[in-house]
Parts: C-alpha cells; sequence; structure tokens
C-alpha cells in the first residue's frame, strides 16, 4: 500500500499578516505576555527578525506603483495620505483560503488526497 504524503499549504498574505501582527505584540510586549500569555518564543528575537525579513520580501514582491504624491505647503512638504490605491478584493480571497480550509478534526480532509488549504 502506498504511503501518502500530505502537503499543508497557506496563501502567504495570512503569513504576512501574521508577521505583522507578531511585530505590533512586540511593540507591545508586557501586555501580550503579562496580560494574555503565549509562548514567548512567538516574539522572541529570531522570529521578529524573521517577520521583518519576510515582510520586506512581500513588499518588494508585490511592489505596489502607486503614485505616492507630495504637496507643498507654506515651507513644509507632506505626503498626500488621500492616495487611491487599486486593490485585490481581501474578503473575497479569505473567504475563498477558507472555504479550503484543513480541518485537522476530519480524518477525510486528510486522506482523500484534494488539496486543501489551510488557514
Amino acid at each position: 500500500m502506498a504511503q501518502l504524503t500530505l502537503f499543508v499549504g497557506r496563501l502567504e498574505v495570512f503569513h504576512s499578516l501574521h508577521c505583522l501582527n507578531r511585530i505590533r505584540q512586540s511593540l507591545h510586549r508586557d501586555y501580550y505576555v503579562n496580560e494574555h500569555p503565549f509562548p514567548p518564543e512567538l516574539l522572541s528575537e529570531g522570529h521578529l527578525d524573521h517577520c521583518i525579513e519576510h515582510l520586506m520580501q512581500a513588499l518588494q514582491c508585490h511592489s505596489d506603483l502607486t503614485p505616492m504624491l507630495w504637496e507643498k505647503k507654506g515651507t513644509d512638504i507632506t505626503l498626500m495620505r488621500e492616495t487611491l490605491h487599486t486593490c485585490r478584493d481581501f474578503d473575497k480571497i479569505h473567504e475563498w483560503a477558507f472555504k479550503r480550509r484543513l480541518d485537522f478534526s476530519a480524518k477525510t480532509s486528510l486522506q482523500d488526497g484534494s488539496v486543501r488549504i489551510l488557514d
């Protein structure tokens, strides 16, 4: 009998959001470590370095080419924050991934040979 090889995947956007959340949590470390304890290695320097590297690569890979306009007001030059970006519909991406998530409690999802997305 052939052994089933299982490959579990996750959309990159969810890894990026995870990394962004870990960086945010590290900025408010006292709150998360003392008030809402979770494994401290999730805020380790190595994990945070990985997250920063990952987000840098994601930003470079998905380079947003929207022109960022600056405005001169008197002697100041400021970024115009109202810039309109063309974006993907994240709600639809999340819905698509959620419908295909892997349910580790359902043995059939591990045995039917179909591709599942872990959210």
